[in-house]
């Protein structure tokens, strides 16, 4: 069994996206997508991860995210032989031993491990997230379809952590809607009918969104890659505001394959974003079934990331009994690319929620590995 990581860097110290690197063994192969418009001068020096070279150039919520995301995963297909591939983000740790979530994958061998919600089948979700979702952001209705959703949620909505998004809802769900709430009710509606934009979700195609950190088979991996160029979808979907969000969930949950929740423990969310993890979640980034937590501080000596990190060494040394690990092989390749497990009961519970650089710089200047990867 071998996993590829892949993990994408813009804006995060090199330490902290070394401290990951080192935190997920050297048994494994691990790709780094790395956006150097941000960080020109970023290298992972001494490290046995491979950085992606011919990087593209992403901004958050915007379609370049979703294309990087795509190249990532081409990259490791084209360059290893895994047999899952589990995305990262540079705020990512593991919670627990690699080795734990390899066995655990072996295990039960599921194509999908991806936290996925369905706007038809729940309001609260369609009115959080519909707005995203029924109408591009160049539409002159989006604009319309986001001040409706403002009108039903109210001035104080509510963020619940579902399927590892926040949604946000309004304070008194059983309260009568009022006027302009009932408007804006009608108007995601008419969204919904598809009479704002002209959107694909019709003829059994299911409206999905969902968090980002998900974990694919090979198989799986090879299949969404072949639908960036070829599905119909992806034109309407990469017009999205957050499209990584809705592109991926909807590809691949209106796909053939069994999905299961995923193996990350994303902080509740603060706004559009999870709130960093603080002294007061250590306990429960412990107790946690999932294999990764995310979102941690930036900076290598942030107290929880030490925590989390003597932590996961213990249990790592515990395991493997001192026994030395060898570097995952990668595929000959003349390459553009350089230099919470736990009861399975538990975690089915939730299935219901289910640029251009400047001057790159040469390998003798980073200390990265170039070449063909091995």
């Amino acid at each position: 069994m071998e996993i590829a990581f892949g993990v994408l860097s813009a804006f995060e110290p090199e330490d902290a996206v070394r401290q990951l690197v080192g935190s997920l063994g050297q048994r494994d192969p691990i790709l780094v997508h790395h956006d150097y418009s941000k960080q020109p001068r970023f290298s992972l020096p001494a490290s046995h991860a491979h950085v992606i070279r011919d990087y593209v150039a992403t901004e958050w919520g915007k379609p370049e995210l979703a294309r990087a995301i795509f190249h990532l995963i081409r990259t490791a297909l084209e360059h290893s032989r895994f047999d899952y591939f589990q995305l990262l983000s540079a705020s990512c740790l593991p919670l627990r031993p690699i080795a734990e979530l390899r066995g655990y994958l072996a295990e039960g061998n599921h194509p999908i491990y991806c936290d996925i919600l369905n706007l038809d089948a729940d309001e609260r979700v369609m009115m959080s997230h519909g707005h995203r979702v029924f109408c591009r952001v160049d539409k002159a209705a989006a604009r319309l379809l986001g001040r409706s959703r403002r009108w039903y949620l109210g001035n104080d909505p509510i963020t619940m952590q579902q399927a590892n998004l926040g949604i946000e809802g309004r304070a008194n769900p059983e309260a009568r809607l009022t006027a302009w709430q009932w408007l804006g009710k009608k108007i995601h509606d008419a969204a919904r009918r598809g009479l704002l934009d002209d959107h694909p979700f019709r003829d059994g195609t299911a409206p999905l969104v969902g968090s980002l950190w998900f974990c694919l088979r090979r198989d799986v991996c090879e299949y969404l890659v072949r639908q960036e160029d070829s599905n119909p979808l992806i034109p309407y979907l990469m017009g999205l505001k957050v499209c990584d969000e809705i592109l991926f969930p909807t590809i691949l949950g209106n796909s053939s394959f069994d999905i299961m929740p995923s193996n990350h423990l994303v902080n509740d969310f603060v706004g559009p974003h999870p709130r960093l993890f603080d002294m007061g979640d250590v306990d429960a980034l412990a107790s946690s079934d999932r294999f990764f937590g995310r979102k941690f501080s930036p900076r290598a000596s942030d107290g929880v990331r030490l925590s989390v990190l003597t932590r996961l060494d213990r249990l790592d040394r515990l395991q493997q009994g001192g026994e030395a690990c060898h570097a995952a092989p990668f595929a000959e390749s003349g390459s553009g690319v350089s230099g919470s497990g736990g009861s399975t009961s538990s975690r089915q519970s939730h299935a219901a929620d289910v640029a251009a650089m400047p001057a790159r710089l040469s390998p003798e200047e980073t200390g990265e590995r170039s070449g063909p990867l091995r």
